[in-house]
């Protein structure tokens, strides 16, 4: 049985099974001390930690969607800060921990949005507000002033997409601008430690 999507290298459900069952084992056999955050099969996917690694972000599959949530390292607890009926995934914490940016939407679609708001769920707001502007896997850099994103649009006259290239947005001045063209597809950039690289 194949153990990816047809149309992208993802890992199907089929493979992520295949592939927690084997880390899983080797886990137990090697570590006592492992604890499991997820204890349903709900999907959970995408952690990443807060610079002080008091928090972790996650998104999880409820009520057939992605939605995102907070996990507390020293009380072991997870609170779920959206509800709705979108999928929600690649939650990324700002350095502060005050704002969190995700995508949202389907991406099977080819529309998702890049997405902000406060880290308790609310002032929700696109950070991809054109029209025809779509964008996907945000970052925030480490000092927090740049957000990363691969970023297309939809060119209505020849019903195309464009490639995905990588926007940077400097948030205090709210300027956007595209680091990469558009010859290839460019994803999951990251801002290096002094923030005057971009990686991707």
């Amino acid at each position: 049985q194949s153990q990816f999507f047809e149309y992208d290298e993802h890992l199907n459900p089929h493979g992520h099974r295949t592939t927690a069952d084997i880390i899983s084992r080797q886990l137990k056999d090697e570590f006592s001390d492992v604890n499991l955050i997820s204890k349903e099969l709900f999907s959970d996917r995408y952690p990443g930690y807060s610079p002080d690694g008091r928090l972790f972000t996650y998104q999880s599959a409820r009520d057939g969607t992605m939605e995102l949530f907070l996990h507390e390292i020293k009380s072991d607890q997870s609170h779920r800060i959206t509800f709705n009926k979108v999928d929600e995934s690649h939650p990324m914490l700002s350095p502060n921990q005050s704002l969190l940016v995700f995508t949202e939407g389907d991406p099977a679609e080819n529309q998702t949005k890049v997405t902000i708001m406060n880290s308790n769920g609310s002032n929700r707001r696109y950070i991809t507000n054109g029209k025809n502007e779509y964008g996907a896997i945000a970052a925030f850099s480490p000092g927090g002033r740049y957000l990363t994103y691969a970023g297309w649009f939809y060119d209505v006259k020849t019903g195309q997409y464009s490639n995905p290239q990588i926007i940077l947005l400097d948030m205090e001045l709210g300027t956007k601008k595209s680091v990469t063209r558009d010859l290839f597809e460019s994803w999951r950039p990251v801002m290096a430690p002094k923030e005057d690289f971009v990686i991707y």
